[in-house]
């Protein structure tokens, strides 16, 4: 089983290129080494990542340098050569990026789950709407 799940921030803008009419977006991202201190060399660690299709469309339209985001996909090793020396990396095939919130370039803070969920109660509803209840009608 080839699944990899990560987080980390955008460390560029992603590159978009369309072949034969499909598109790929390519991005690297960050990642922070829980067990080092900040400073330490090791302590962030840097992953080349490819999206395609509708998960390129998505890169496209919504992430951008510092975005932080959580990647769920497969772990490849590419290899190529290059004035007679073997060269190869490590680097990963989104399948799936999900925003994590954070760095933003407005003044606004960030959305947190539970902000993109709440919704405010105005006219006739908020008349009727009771926001007091009581432990009677909890049912743990």
């Amino acid at each position: 089983m080839n699944n990899l799940i990560i987080s980390g921030r955008l460390t560029r803008d992603p590159q978009i290129r369309n072949n034969s009419g499909y598109d790929f977006s390519n991005f690297s991202i960050a990642v922070n080494n829980p067990y080092l201190k900040k400073g330490v060399e090791g302590a962030t660690w840097f992953l080349d990542c490819t999206a395609s299709g509708k998960t390129a469309e998505f890169v496209r339209k919504f992430l951008k340098k510092g975005s932080a985001v959580l990647l769920s996909g497969t772990l490849r090793y590419e290899q190529w050569m290059k004035d007679g020396q073997k060269h190869g990396k490590h680097s990963m095939w989104v399948d799936r990026i999900e925003f994590m919130g954070g760095k933003t370039n407005t003044h606004e803070k960030p959305l947190t789950p539970v902000d993109s969920f709440q919704t405010e109660i105005t006219g006739e509803l908020a008349e009727n709407f009771d926001t007091e209840i009581s432990d009677d009608e909890l049912p743990f």
